[in-house]
């Protein structure tokens, strides 16, 4: 268990990493066209579509880091007075609840992918499948499903104690 929690957390990294590119990459090409456009010197043609591909990558990629590192917004109104125990199976619930959901979605994208796929849907400038971002998409939901269950049984087993400085959840 300890080298597959080492190996999902370099993955996690490196989607996290790629995440980060896609939006560098996609802050540089909008900068570019609009100071091309503003300049009348010249147009990135498919800049949208890059941008649009650039936006799944980046928020399907970075999904799991977020849930890893609790960077999602939380609002604790009604349990703030609870034990820790409590708290931390209160969240272990909702992260598995989590899963589920990612599991569902990712299901359905996926199929919905397949499915314009098959029709011959393709991106008006690039002629890109679908399947390129549903794939991107799903596979940042898997990674997130299992972010979320390590997570889960993180907090199960640590029956409310907080995590250590140095300690990893997931």
């Amino acid at each position: 268990m300890t080298f597959l929690r080492t190996a999902f957390s370099k993955l996690d990294y490196a989607f996290a990493v790629i995440a980060g590119i896609a939006l560098f990459y996609m802050m540089s090409i909008t900068v570019l066209d609009i100071v091309g456009r503003s300049l009348g010197i010249f147009t990135v043609g498919s800049g949208v579509e890059q941008t649009e591909l650039m936006m799944v990558t980046l928020g399907f990629l970075g999904l799991a880091r977020c849930l890893k590192v609790e960077g999602n917004i939380v609002v604790d109104v009604a349990t703030s007075h609870l034990p820790k125990a409590v708290n931390a199976r209160i969240d272990a619930f909702w992260l598995v609840v989590t899963a589920l959901v990612l599991a569902l979605l990712a299901y359905l994208i996926w199929n919905s992918g397949v499915s314009a796929d098959r029709s011959g849907q393709r991106s008006e400038l690039l002629g890109l499948s679908p399947l390129v971002s549903h794939t991107i998409a799903v596979v940042g939901m898997i990674a997130a499903i299992i972010v979320a269950l390590m997570t889960a049984a993180k907090a199960f087993a640590r029956d409310g104690k907080p995590a250590g400085k140095d300690e990893t959840i997931a």
